[in-house]
């Protein structure tokens, strides 16, 4: 009776356990999905800006906003920098009466730098390049090189050259056709899209660079693929003279820091007393530019947003560059009231634009060394750019451009979403050239 009645039992207590396993397996199982959902959802969000991709991106502006690099430090004067950042949204009209004034300074700023071109651009490059004695521009040797080719996912026939000035490095990557080639395509890489630019500002993490590059390699040219200042391929820690630490000392920044563009804001160097801090950002690049151009025919630079603006600063300065084309990379500085197009701190905050304007930038990339109107611009926007320099301002600016009617400068609004390079488009642009 005794077994009769455990056997009982056992049988009775079956559909416990098995409902107790199923339980256990479902819950499981819901874990894995919820992991699965928010992994697939958190690439979606960085690749397609899908929700809270907006709201990530002003929160992380708004942490950028704090001074004392990135300390967390608050101050008042920070406020305005994070209201901004957090109330982002679609891009406004501007007063008639502003745009016309802006219209206006155009129309002199063209006409005084076509008087004297040469002067304009010697006067920069006073303000915005560092003296030549103190870059050093080494050729590495690609053999020995292999770990950081592979970490940068670079391939291919290349020729890797660093940059070197104050505790800044710059890194370029050469992209050797097959044939021995006499044209140079430039192209610098923007910001990055992603949740950590630092790494993404690498040109070869992205496949509209990589299409392009494999382009015009099969065209028997060569590229010199380029990072921004402090991230992509110039990740790392930096130092520089500044007004925050004694003479003859550097202001350290890890590579967090130096990923921000406003840790280099307290510049200065007694030696060039003259010099902006915005001469941090394109001395390496101007300094290499100007010595592998030397071995070319013909030279045109591209770049997408901070790259863009890199082009349009860069072709300004350097009369090697034939032809330039920059994808979302600014807009002259009356279309900075709206935040979107702002940007990051050398885009507007610097004391240059107290003086200059990005019309200055784009009229003085048109004259040759020469001083004549030989050389080409074409600025591109996007009319849906999630990003930045979107419609209605886009197209505001293209009108104000194309009343100039000036024939080497060519501006286009064209119908895109993407904050990208529209590889067709581009290499339409670079083929007629």
């Amino acid at each position: 009776m005794t077994t009769s009645r455990t056997e009982s039992k056992i049988i009775i207590n079956m559909p416990k356990l098995e409902a107790q396993k199923l339980r256990k397996i479902f819950k499981l199982f819901a874990v894995v999905t919820l992991v699965l959902l928010g992994w697939f959802w958190g690439v979606a969000t960085v690749n397609y800006r899908v929700f809270p991709y907006e709201a990530a991106r002003s929160a992380r502006d708004a942490v950028n906003c704090f001074s004392a690099f990135g300390n967390g430090i608050f101050r008042f004067r920070d406020f305005p920098c994070i209201l901004g950042k957090l109330s982002r949204g679609k891009s406004h009209s501007i007063d008639d009466s502003a745009l016309q004034n802006s219209a206006t300074y155009a129309k002199e700023s063209f006409k005084a730098i076509s008087a004297k071109s040469g002067q304009v651009r010697e006067s920069l490059i006073r303000k915005l390049i560092i003296d030549r004695e103190h870059v050093e521009i080494l050729k590495a040797d690609v053999k020995k090189m292999h770990s950081f080719l592979k970490q940068m996912k670079i391939e291919g026939v290349v020729e890797l050259y660093n940059v070197k000035f104050y505790g800044i490095g710059i890194y370029g990557v050469l992209s050797k056709s097959s044939n021995d080639s006499n044209c140079l395509i430039i192209y610098n890489q923007g910001h990055g899209d992603g949740i950590r630019a630092i790494l993404n500002g690498n040109p070869f993490n992205y496949s509209y660079h990589n299409k392009i590059r494999d382009e015009i390699l099969s065209k028997n040219c060569d590229m010199l693929s380029l990072s921004m200042l402090g991230i992509g391929k110039n990740q790392g820690d930096a130092g520089f003279p500044s007004s925050f630490v004694e003479e003859n000392s550097y202001l350290h920044l890890t590579a967090e820091q130096a990923s921000h563009h406003s840790s280099y804001r307290s510049f200065y160097d007694k030696e060039q007393p003259n010099l902006d801090p915005i001469a941090l950002f394109l001395s390496g690049h101007f300094w290499l530019i100007s010595d592998i151009s030397k071995n070319y025919d013909s030279v045109l630079m591209m770049g997408v947003s901070g790259g863009g603006w890199y082009t349009t600063m860069l072709s300004a300065l350097t009369p090697a560059i034939d032809h330039s084309i920059s994808f979302a990379g600014s807009l002259p500085k009356i279309f900075k009231i709206n935040v979107e197009h702002k940007g990051d701190w050398e885009n507007i905050n610097s004391d240059i634009w107290k003086e200059f304007d990005y019309w200055d930038f784009y009229f003085l990339s048109l004259f040759d060394k020469h001083g004549l109107l030989s050389r080409k611009s074409h600025l591109v926007y996007y009319n849906k750019d999630p990003i930045a320099f979107m419609d209605p301002n886009a197209s505001t600016f293209k009108s104000m451009a194309d009343d100039l009617d000036i024939s080497n400068l060519r501006v286009s609004v064209i119908d895109y979403s993407k904050h990208d390079i529209q590889v067709d488009f581009a290499l339409k642009l670079i083929s007629a050239r």
